[in-house]
Formats: structure tokens, C-alpha cells, sequence
């Protein structure tokens, strides 16, 4: 569980790393960029979230495919190769590849081998579905999911159940609520410790 000690180690560790060499009384003068950029981001993503829904509601979306983490020099996110394709040639349907685990580890950074991209390439062309690599899923059923297309939602690499549209299971209704409170009562602590944070820094009342 956050606690504010955590949260304010994590807050000043990210400000160091973007102010640089500046002494440490400018540190307010750094954490409201912080702040910014989490604006941005969840601009960002509702962004995401309306091409994706005007892209799908328009059957362009042929397949995505999820690459592993730490293979780009200027991100150690995993990436995503999203094909768009006017003439589909499988309407209403969209295959989605979770490469995630299809790396070989390098020093600074993963890479994939001939055999990895043979066999997402394979995937693709042959248009295939095969357990713990991908799935292939309707127009429909990406609408009903407000089109979250992360192959990860769909297809799991690492051996557990999934339901049959490769979600995980649904879980019993008590234990979702016992979740879901948890869930809460972290976010509320989390909130409440930035606000103290914030008001520290005088940024906040």
C-alpha cells in the first residue's frame, strides 16, 4: 500500500531527474511540471480512447500487434505496430498479437530474433489464432469493450485461465466488491497524500 513516504521519495526522485543540476530550494519550481505532464497524459488518453472508437467504428483496424519492453533506445515501454488497412480483406475482424514474451535479452536493450519475427509475421499472413500468442475478435466485440485493443487484454502469455474472449474470469461478486474497496481506499490514501505533498510545496491549499 502508497504511503506518504513513498509517495514523497517518488515525487522528489522524479523531480531531481528533470531539474538537473538545479539546486534543490527551485524544487516547487519542478513539481508543477510534474503535474502538468500528468495532465497531458490523461489528455492523451482520452485522445487514444476517441480515434481508437472512430477508427474501429470504421472497420480500418486490421490487427495490433504488442512488442516486447525495452527494445527502443528512447523508451523501455513495450511498443505497439497498430495495422491500418482501408480494404480490408476480413471485415469485422481485427487479430491481435501479444509478442510481449518474443525477445532475446541484450545488453542495453532487448531485441528480437529472425525466429521471433518469423513467427509474428506467420501469425499475421496466415491470419491465426493460437493459445498465449493471439486471437482474432470481431468489430462488435472490440465496441463492447470500448475498444481497448491491447492484445494483452485478450491473450495471456503466461499460463493462466482466461475466460473465452481471453479475458481473465470473471470473479465472484463478494470478492469484487472487497477489491474494489481496496482499490478505493488506496486511491483515497494516494490522493491524500499528494494533497499534503502539494501543500507543503505551497502548491496547493
Amino acid at each position: 500500500m502508497l504511503d506518504i513516504q513513498s509517495l514523497e521519495t517518488w515525487l522528489w526522485d522524479a523531480a531531481c531527474a528533470i531539474r538537473g543540476p538545479v539546486d534543490a530550494p527551485k524544487f516547487k519550481d519542478y513539481i508543477l511540471p510534474l503535474v502538468f505532464l500528468k495532465r497531458l497524459s490523461d489528455v492523451f488518453d482520452d485522445e487514444i480512447e476517441r480515434l481508437s472508437a472512430e477508427y474501429g467504428n470504421r472497420d480500418l483496424i486490421e490487427a495490433v500487434i504488442l512488442l516486447p519492453e525495452n527494445l527502443f533506445y528512447n523508451a523501455a515501454a513495450p511498443g505497439i505496430i497498430l495495422v491500418v488497412n482501408r480494404r480490408k480483406p476480413r471485415c469485422g475482424e481485427i487479430l491481435l498479437i501479444n509478442a510481449s514474451q518474443q525477445f532475446a535479452k541484450g545488453r542495453p536493450k532487448n531485441y528480437l530474433t529472425e525466429e521471433h519475427i518469423a513467427r509474428i509475421a506467420a501469425l499475421y499472413h496466415e491470419w491465426r489464432a493460437e493459445a498465449g500468442m493471439s486471437t482474432i475478435i470481431t468489430s462488435d466485440e472490440a465496441a463492447r469493450n470500448d475498444y481497448n485493443l491491447s492484445p494483452s487484454r485478450y491473450v495471456s502469455t503466461n499460463g493462466k485461465e482466461v475466460g473465452a474472449n481471453g479475458h481473465s474470469p470473471l470473479l465472484p461478486l463478494e470478492e469484487a466488491v472487497v477489491r474494489l474497496q481496496e482499490a478505493e481506499e488506496e486511491r483515497a490514501e494516494a490522493d491524500r497524500g499528494l494533497s499534503q505533498v502539494l501543500q507543503k510545496l505551497g502548491l496547493w491549499r
